[in-house]
């Protein structure tokens, strides 16, 4: 369980990650969905660590950047609370379903280029 994301449950900041690869899910009507992973997301305002990886649906904001591995991306997102587990009606998969939380509704998205300085701070820009 994400236990940092749990205490904002419901509220809507800033976060930063790290694009690791593309993806699909099932639909839940068929079909194939695109997602991104992210790793080592971080809240922008205190620089916390919010969760080592999640999963966010590709959307319109995603689907335009050019986006290869390792480059971080600084967006908007909501915390939601999510079922994750079986859900279907099959009476021979056993999965158990737990609760836990995600990140929703991406907006404000940005590439974002790191550099260090000379006094080895990260500095983060906005890519042009």
């Amino acid at each position: 369980m994400r236990k940092e994301l749990e205490k904002v449950e419901g509220q809507r900041d800033l976060f930063i990650g790290t694009f690791v690869r593309q993806g699909l899910k099932n639909g839940f009507k068929g079909g194939s969905l695109p997602t991104i992973l992210l790793k080592d997301i971080r809240r922008v305002s205190d620089n916390k660590l919010m969760c080592d990886h999640l999963w966010l649906n590709k959307t319109k904001a995603l689907a335009i950047l050019d986006l290869s591995a390792g480059v971080q991306i600084q967006f908007a997102a909501r915390v939601k609370q999510y079922s994750k587990g079986y859900l279907g009606k099959k009476e021979d998969v056993k999965k158990e379903i737990k609760e836990d939380f995600k990140l929703s509704y991406p907006t404000q998205v940005e590439v974002l280029t790191v550099e260090k300085n000379t006094t080895s701070k990260l500095i983060i820009r906005k890519a042009q």
